[in-house]
């Protein structure tokens, strides 16, 4: 232990850290209920002569590690958020249901009480007086009391990444991944645009409304890269503060904190010139991140207080599992970590993934022998692993430098991987159609956000094909996302928002007719990404809003496609919106968590108290 510290303090953060769990503290509460009492006795202990120090130099920073409880889960984006005054936490669980629901709880009670009506909830903020929590459930932002009671729904938020409560009792929103914020009043009301992306842009996330209420920080998402922007919402301009970091938050401190790959810096913020001063300080080097989301799973208190969850209880632990129809999950036997995407080969036999680390690489694992081959050793941020007909080549989206290119590559890793498509734009293959000779795309454009587009495959020479010019499938206002192909070639579904939520329709390929809405009636606000559409199966699946796998049996009859409704798959939910399916539709691969997380599979996260004396030690502000 620090010999600095005192005696007492010394007994406090021992039985905390304690092994043997008849002899640790049994809560947080308890904690708290220590750190009083010695704050108590130090205060009327202190002699004249303390007070007449020039420079106090602050309380020592104190770091625990804190259950949630069994029920607690780690969010996609977020896990734990703080009240402003320190006093309260809101978190994420999971009951015997299989619904994901949001719990809160005073920090000096011993459990969280789930909230009824916050079903399907993610990316919790509180309100400034900490008596309220925003939340965003099924493609809608609501808010919800901290006592209970009847959530209200505030807007649409059809994809959302994060929210900002302010003063003035307005919210400040990104209610898609691909689109600018929006304010809202938070007694409800008509919302109010606030930033368009500009060229090479994709996202405008996790905003935060600055103190006074006359500008929002927020960090922009830049094609391979992100940076951290605040916006005046008074004169409308947009300057950078930091570069490469996401989910930038300023601190009451006068700091500016964010991450970059799992590291948290922080660096002095003038907030009335709203731009950085000095070079950014790396303070904490394990923090849960997801550049592909530009998240991290941190947040911070006006009484000093840090909370986050380590690297390896999010996206880091995930791992593919197979799933049957009764909810039996069995995990794969395999080396990858970080799991986010995955694809079954034609013959259901390997799985192309996309594996977080090392880096973003393109994977190929023997589903009988368990092996896995990494296929990208000289391509950055590798995503969209999409078969092949003859099962023997990938084509993925790789970052070019100025935007995303489409490449071709072999299954067993031998010869070069071949650029067909480079893109100064975000974009993605999804799905090859049955004779290889076109690839659905989705491409996103400052005009109209992502769109379905269809790229030629000249296939004279199979190993070497030649690509012609991307064709336009469907281009409307709104996001239209992640096309597949029927397996007979005469049909596309997608994810489209035209409706103003997010929905699964059919259209044919090529001629008149349709769409069909297949998703209506699940989930208030229709579907998830993503569709699958086995090879040999009468039938296509997509995901509810609350992670139900739902199938959708179909005939075919002339020019119409004839859906029957759609019906739960299975009737437990899956962990992540991540699934394909085997062929005939017998099986499912998710993504689950690689293990739980502390005893008895408590999820764990860090406090760390006293974190804003630590910051002002060792990034200290420079005087006016």
């Amino acid at each position: 232990m620090n010999p600095e510290l005192p005696p007492e303090l010394e007994r406090i953060i021992s039985e905390a850290l304690e092994k043997d769990r008849d002899l640790r503290c049994q809560s947080a509460a308890e904690i708290r209920t220590d750190l009083k009492r010695l704050k108590r006795d130090t205060d009327s202990g202190r002699s004249a002569a303390d007070h007449k120090l020039a420079a106090p130099v602050g309380r020592p920073m104190i770091r625990l590690s804190v259950s949630l409880g069994p029920l607690a889960i780690a969010g996609l984006r977020t896990t734990a958020v703080l009240s402003p005054d320190g006093n309260r936490l809101a978190h994420l669980v999971r009951n015997a249901d299989g619904v994901q629901r949001l719990a809160a709880r005073l920090l000096d009670q011993v459990q969280a009480t789930p909230l009824a009506g916050t079903e399907n909830a993610q990316d919790p903020f509180f309100s400034p007086d900490g008596q309220w929590l925003g939340f965003f459930a099924d493609h809608q932002l609501k808010r919800i009391s901290v006592q209970g009671g009847s959530p209200v729904v505030l807007c649409e938020a059809a994809n959302d990444r994060g929210g900002s409560w302010g003063d003035d009792n307005s919210i400040i929103l990104a209610p898609h991944l691909f689109g600018g914020p929006i304010r809202v009043p938070a007694d409800g009301g008509p919302p109010q645009q606030l930033t368009w992306l500009q060229q090479a842009e994709v996202a405008h996330a996790w905003p935060q409304i600055l103190p006074g209420g006359k500008a929002v920080l927020f960090t922009c998402g830049l094609v391979g890269a992100s940076n951290i922007q605040v916006l005046s919402l008074d004169t409308g301009e947009i300057k950078i503060v930091a570069r490469d970091g996401y989910r930038g938050r300023y601190l009451p401190t006068g700091h500016l904190a964010y991450v970059h790959r799992s590291t948290l810096f922080a660096v002095p913020f003038d907030l009335t010139r709203l731009e950085a001063q000095g070079v950014p300080t790396p303070l904490l080097n394990d923090v849960a991140d997801f550049a592909n989301d530009l998240t991290a799973h941190f947040d911070f208190a006006g009484n000093g207080i840090l909370i986050y969850a380590s690297g390896k209880s999010t996206v880091a632990a995930r791992i593919p599992a197979w799933m049957e129809r009764s909810g039996k999950v069995q995990p794969l036997a395999t080396t990858l970590e970080g799991y986010s995407a995955g694809r079954l080969s034609p013959d259901g036999k390997c799985l192309a993934a996309v594996s977080g680390f090392p880096g973003s690489n393109i994977w190929v694992q023997d589903l009988q022998r368990g092996a896995a081959s990494r296929l990208t050793f000289t391509t950055n941020g590798n995503m969209w692993p999409v078969w092949a007909p003859d099962g023997r080549h990938l084509v993925f989206s790789a970052l070019n430098g100025v935007g995303r290119s489409i490449w071709r590559v072999r299954a067993d890793g031998a010869g070069e991987p071949q650029e067909l498509l480079k893109s100064t734009e975000e974009l993605g293959p999804i799905c090859l159609s049955r004779d290889g000779s076109r690839i659905a795309i989705h491409q996103r454009s400052a005009e109209t956000r992502y769109d379905i587009w269809m790229l030629p495959l000249d296939m004279s020479n199979p190993e070497r094909p030649k690509a012609g010019d991307p064709e336009p499938f469907l281009r409307t206002p709104s996001n239209e996302w992640g096309p597949v192909i029927s397996p007979n070639g005469q049909w596309v579904a997608y994810y489209s928002e035209e409706s103003g939520a997010g929905e699964i329709y059919v259209r044919p390929v090529h001629g008149p007719g349709g769409p069909w809405l297949l998703s209506s009636g699940w989930g208030s606000s229709g579907a998830a990404y993503p569709v699958a559409w086995p090879c040999d199966a009468r039938a296509l699946y997509f995901l509810s809003s609350d992670r139900h796998i739902m199938e959708v049996p179909y005939s075919e009859r002339r020019n119409s496609f004839v859906a029957e409704p759609a019906l739960p798959w299975s009737e437990t939910p899956i962990p992540f919106n991540l699934f394909d399916m085997s062929p005939g539709g017998r099986r499912a691969i998710i993504s689950i968590p690689a293990s739980a997380q502390g005893e008895a599979g408590d999820l764990h996260v860090n406090f760390l108290l006293n974190f804003l004396d630590e910051l002002r030690r060792r990034v200290p502000r420079q005087p006016h």
